[in-house]
């Protein structure tokens, strides 16, 4: 009998105060674009704070600097409202012209998560707040782009921290060059298949091709640092790409038939991306384990999805 195998891959996005007090952070319309775009090595379709959609740079330097700003690569809006916004919305009521620079952007470890943080003390009262990084066009110009949007009431003086955060089976390393986009520097290390260690050239093309689906045989416990499959094995596969103005869905699914019964214990996606050196490493991002197999039937299709999703 043919399996279907289903692998929830869930992204979430939290703030946190001094106080320890903890808000939901919606990640938007344009975050889940640019994940497919990511994911598909594709330029995709984002809408800006101003102006018209443009085509992101997805396969070229993506993230640039701030006109008149040269160490600001992302910014947060102060907004005034006290409603989550729309998925589909690009811009908030900002409260004043001016774009604040985010203090320090890194990758913290929870535990449970793994996590793109954007700090900063507050330097104004505001009720809401977002991580809008300036990214390339295909054209050449500059966008300010909204990524999320957080309801908190944010008081003068009060550290921040806007957190963009991923979930099992996603891996550390997939935080690693999130971080490396929205920072657009060079200090962030990932480990490739092969267990290198390399800086992500954050500040220049990112991804050198389209996310690869693997199966494998390790039946290790789960780990945030996990880098490797053990006997991977490549397969097809096609990306579905079902983005609303209230939902996304991204769906990794491949129709896989083995010429003869097999047992496959994880499932993984690798992505390629370039070093400072300009060298193509193969990172693994996502491990599924189920250390019981699954029982794949010879000379049937068995589908292999991995789920998306957002609102």
């Amino acid at each position: 009998m043919a399996r279907w195998i289903r692998i929830h891959a869930s992204i979430r996005g939290f703030l946190v105060d001094d106080r320890g007090f903890e808000y939901r952070n919606r990640l938007l319309k344009n975050f889940y674009s640019l994940l497919y775009g990511i994911l598909a090595y594709q330029n995709v379709v984002l809408v800006p704070r101003h102006g018209d959609p443009y085509t992101a740079r997805v396969t070229g330097n993506l993230t640039c600097r701030y006109s008149g700003k040269p160490d600001v690569p992302v910014v947060m809006h102060r907004c005034t409202d006290t409603e989550t916004i729309p998925f589909n919305s690009y811009t908030c009521d900002v409260l004043g012209s001016d774009d604040v620079p985010y203090d320090r952007i890194f990758q913290v470890s929870l535990g449970d998560r793994e996590c793109v943080e954007a700090m900063t003390t507050s330097n104004y009262d505001c009720n809401s707040t977002t991580i809008s990084p300036c990214f390339y066009g295909t054209d050449g110009g500059v966008y300010t782009t909204l990524l999320n949007h957080v309801v908190a009431p944010i008081s003068v003086g009060r550290i921040t921290e806007v957190r963009i955060c991923f979930y099992e089976p996603w891996l550390k390393n997939f935080a690693r060059i999130w971080t490396a986009i929205l920072c657009d520097c060079n200090n962030f290390d990932a480990i490739d298949v092969n267990g290198t260690s390399f800086y992500i050239r954050g500040s220049d093309q990112i991804f050198g091709g389209k996310v690869k689906l693997l199966l494998g045989v390790g039946t290790s416990p789960f780990s945030f640092d996990n880098y490797a499959l053990e006997s991977p094995k490549e397969i097809d596969y096609k990306i579905y790409n079902h983005i609303s103005d209230t939902y996304a869905d991204i769906r990794i699914v491949s129709y896989y038939t083995p010429e003869q019964d097999e047992t496959v214990y994880e499932v993984g996606l690798v992505l390629p991306i370039y070093d400072t050196n300009g060298n193509l490493h193969d990172v693994l991002i996502l491990r599924h384990v189920n250390p019981d197999g699954y029982k794949l039937t010879g000379g049937q299709v068995n589908i292999i999805e991995i789920l998306i999703y957002g609102e």
